[in-house]
């Protein structure tokens, strides 16, 4: 997940899905990273450009909900991090060509680490500049930081990372030092995050405004909210975001960082994932995710225009989607209820059906793609005569023969609350409805767009949900999500989930700095949740992908997908420098 919160970067990966995850895995693991053309060599005078008017230095892709927030202390949806994860740097990034270790980014050079392992001191670029021109200090570092940790500044999914920091400083105006309250074993996701803004545009802001905080006047940008245009300095900078339509992202020159390739990134936010397929077809997207497997597998393999102009990859990312159990519900506060849930869903019958063998089980919270998941957990079968009997053994019996189970007065029925216009989502709850409907358990389905999805889940206003979570952390920190302490202030344990156990061991790994220790006792943590049920764990999808033959040298990452800032060389064809 990433710190304390990043996210950490667990990000709500909304499960509408499309720019960034989709698909899912064809039978096994063996094809993840495999790129296919689906139409031969590259033949320039055969590939058709898009109508939007850009040149060919510039790369669409597309959004399936609006961003919330591009503040990145502020921000809450995976969408935003898309988007600031080209305006701003973290202190070091996972290098996907070295194993995925800590490189440093706005970080000059690996952090020194104290003795007791409480202490980093690291060292800031000289070179690096806000897009307005001031240098990057440690003073925005350190800033940033306190912006986070404010009780009245509304960024609770970071504020869990930083619970264990007793500290930043600036030693001086290019050397940050971070102290924790106690060693942590996870530090990377405190150094991986993008939680650097800059002090001097909030000179005098208070917490409360710097929530909501606008432009100046005198500046160009007056009367502009920083959420919808942040100053920042990474290799972009935004040129303009009309919400619910695009964003216009433009390379930032005077990056201090190697110069990318491409110079515009364009954003287009479809919300309907299957009108947005139109788009692509007629040209005017360079990269698509098949959210609906169907559509690539059935209709679009074959496309002359597809086959064309696009190249196809199958990979994996570090996605699951699951349905979550609201805990606060008396009815779900009963493991042998949940267990009984899970077994009712047909997640298998689901992947092959609907997903096309897309995907694998998920086992738990922890990504198959890296070392900390248990892969000897079986996954709950699809077993409806084993859910009536924990049903019944629970208490949970038809006594009126009105078809509905009951128990102590109250009828076993709840919402199941989904992001709208979501054919993934739409699929599960239907298969799941008919099987509850089948064993006494009356189930209506609510969809709301994504941000007021978003919304009802931080708030808890909900019975059970369809979601999902990416992590952009190798090495993954669930505290965030399932330790108990999350499920207050608006924190990301939205299910209220509390095992005494569980909390012990999310703690533990949190001092283990032993990465074959860490990862026995996040072993544990994945057996004990998954034996727990909290959520439902639906799937891991394996994206199928297909990218514009214009670009070349990308490869997909586990943590971003196929995309310019994944850390591979991304080039345009015949533009090579």
């Amino acid at each position: 997940m990433k710190h304390a919160t990043w996210w950490v970067r667990k990000l709500a990966v909304l499960a509408a899905a499309g720019s960034l995850l989709t698909g899912c895995d064809k039978k096994n693991s063996s094809n993840a990273g495999q790129t296919a053309s689906t139409g031969g060599a590259v033949d320039e005078a055969s590939i058709t450009y898009d109508k939007l008017g850009r040149d060919r230095d510039t790369f669409v892709r597309y959004l399936p909900a609006n961003p919330d927030n591009l503040n990145p202390i502020i921000q809450r949806d995976n969408y935003s991090t898309v988007v600031i994860n080209y305006v701003f740097d973290p202190l070091y990034d996972y290098d996907p060509k070295d194993n995925f270790l800590l490189k440093p980014l706005l970080a000059s050079a690996m952090p020194t680490i104290s003795e007791d392992k409480k202490s980093f001191t690291i060292p800031i670029r000289k070179d690096a500049k806000w897009h307005d021109g001031h240098p990057v200090t440690a003073h925005d570092v350190v800033f940033g930081y306190e912006m986070v940790v404010h009780p009245k500044v509304d960024s609770a999914q970071k504020k869990s990372y930083y619970a264990d920091v007793e500290y930043f400083k600036a030693i001086d105006d290019y050397t940050v030092e971070i102290r924790m309250k106690k060693a942590y074993a996870f530090y990377s996701n405190i150094l991986n995050m993008n939680a650097t803004v800059p002090k001097h545009l909030f000179e005098g802001v208070s917490p409360e405004d710097f929530n909501n905080f606008k432009y100046p006047a005198g500046h160009k940008l007056a009367g502009t909210a920083y959420s919808i245009n942040p100053l920042g300095f990474g290799a972009y900078s935004v040129e303009r975001f009309e919400p619910q339509k695009e964003i216009i992202l433009v390379r930032n020159e005077n990056y201090c960082g190697p110069k990318p390739e491409i110079r515009k990134i364009h954003f287009l936010i479809l919300t309907d994932t299957l009108a947005s397929r139109q788009f692509l077809k007629r040209g005017d997207l360079d990269s698509f995710n098949y959210n609906v497997t169907r559509q690539y597998d059935m209709e679009d393999k074959n496309d002359a225009y597809i086959n064309r102009n696009f190249n196809l990859t199958l990979y994996y990312k570090s996605v699951y989607f699951y349905v979550g159990w609201n805990m606060q519900r008396e009815m779900f506060k009963d493991k042998r209820v949940r267990l009984a849930l899970a077994k009712l869903c047909d997640v298998d019958g689901f992947i092959k059906q609907v997903e096309l063998g897309y995907a694998t089980r998920c086992i738990g919270p922890y990504s198959k793609e890296f070392s900390q998941a248990d892969l000897t957990i079986k996954p709950i079968a699809f077993d409806p005569k084993g859910a009536y009997a924990l049903l019944e053994e629970a208490g949970w019996k038809d006594t009126d023969g009105d078809g509905i189970r009951d128990k102590g007065g109250q009828k076993f029925e709840f919402q199941f609350m989904m992001p709208s216009k979501n054919p993934r989502g739409e699929a599960l709850s239907t298969l799941l409805q008919e099987e509850l409907k089948k064993a006494g358990i009356r189930m209506t389905i609510r969809a709301l767009e994504w941000n007021a999805f978003s919304e009802e889940i931080h708030n808890q206003k909900f019975d059970a949900l369809f979601s999902g979570w990416a992590s952009t952390d190798p090495d993954d920190d669930a505290y965030q999500i399932f330790h108990s302490s999350q499920s207050k202030e608006r924190g990301s344990n939205y299910v209220s989930y509390a095992n005494p156990k569980v909390d012990e061991l999310l703690d533990a790994a949190r001092l283990e700095f032993d990465r074959e220790k860490r990862n026995a006792l996040c072993k544990e943590i994945n057996r004990l949740i998954y034996d727990d049920q909290p959520y439902c764990f639906v799937m891991h999808p394996q994206v199928v992908s297909v990218l514009h033959k214009r670009f070349k040298g990308g490869r997909p990452s586990p943590l971003l997908g196929y995309d310019p800032r994944a850390g591979y060389d991304f080039k345009i064809v015949g533009r090579e420098r």
